[in-house]
């Protein structure tokens, strides 16, 4: 597992999040105290485990699992607050993880279920929520793997409830990574690489009802991140509740590309 923890802070690096080598030897579930917190509930379990999700495999990686509880509030999340050390939230943040869709397969992945990987929360709670970005994976009628992007936007949403979407199917079985550039303010953006190099490749930004501006001004900077499972449907929890999740290598940053 590369990255669990603040490595280093400095201009270009908010939470590089990479303790390597013979640091997860072990991989031993004290490593989940190099996160800000961890937060696990109704018999849901987070463990740090052998072998990791990259290219070239670090030695641990994180598990994430409701323990089949069916709890509307069932979570397991890891924590981390390094971008509230800045006064109202980051403006800018960059971030990248690792995940692997495999336990959330067959016929019951349908369009019934999402679960949340990974939360950015605001500084401020604007139209009932806090989160600049959530990532999901969901489902579809073709029992495809999609992962959705939803990202705060204000008055450049073309619904109601003041989020721009973006969904990407037919995902693929197997480890992915993951790569948001988030842009806070007025004309803010989000633009996002899925299995694609950021240091050497264009991204593609979400859409708005203004071509591709968001207005996230109502939810100030970026002040946190969670991981793992959280926010799960009904149908996720009826079919899914003892899936174990895999998660690996977030880093995180103020301005430069992460890549793989």
């Amino acid at each position: 597992m590369k990255s669990l923890k603040t490595l280093m802070l400095a201009v270009a690096s908010l939470a590089g999040l990479g303790i390597a080598g013979s640091a997860f030897a072990q991989c031993a579930d004290t490593n989940l105290s190099a996160w800000s917190s961890t937060f696990t509930n109704n018999a849901t379990t987070l463990h740090v485990v052998a072998t990791g999700l990259e290219a070239t495999p670090s030695a641990c990686k994180l598990t994430a699992n409701l323990g089949g509880s069916t709890q509307q509030n069932a979570t397991a999340i890891v924590i981390d607050t390094t971008p509230g050390a800045t006064a109202g939230g980051e403006p800018r943040y960059r971030a990248r993880f690792y995940f692997n869709v495999d336990a959330v397969t067959g016929a019951s992945l349908n369009s019934g279920i999402q679960s949340t990987l990974l939360n950015v929360v605001g500084n401020s709670a604007s139209q009932g929520f806090n989160q600049i970005l959530r990532v999901l994976h969901r489902g579809n009628s073709s029992n495809q793997h999609v992962i959705r992007l939803a990202a705060a936007c204000g008055a450049n949403s073309p619904s109601a409830d003041g989020l721009c979407r973006v969904d990407i199917s037919n995902v693929a079985a197997g480890n992915h990574y993951l790569e948001v550039d988030i842009q806070t303010g007025a004309t803010g953006s989000v633009t996002y690489w899925l299995d694609s190099n950021a240091t050497s490749t264009a991204g593609t930004l979400i859409p708005s009802n203004s071509g591709t501006t968001l207005n996230m001004s109502a939810w100030g900077g970026v002040v946190s991140m969670s991981m793992g499972i959280s926010n799960t449907s009904p149908n996720y929890r009826a079919s899914f509740a003892s899936a174990t999740q895999n998660f690996d290598a977030f880093d995180s940053r103020r301005q430069t590309a992460i890549g793989p």
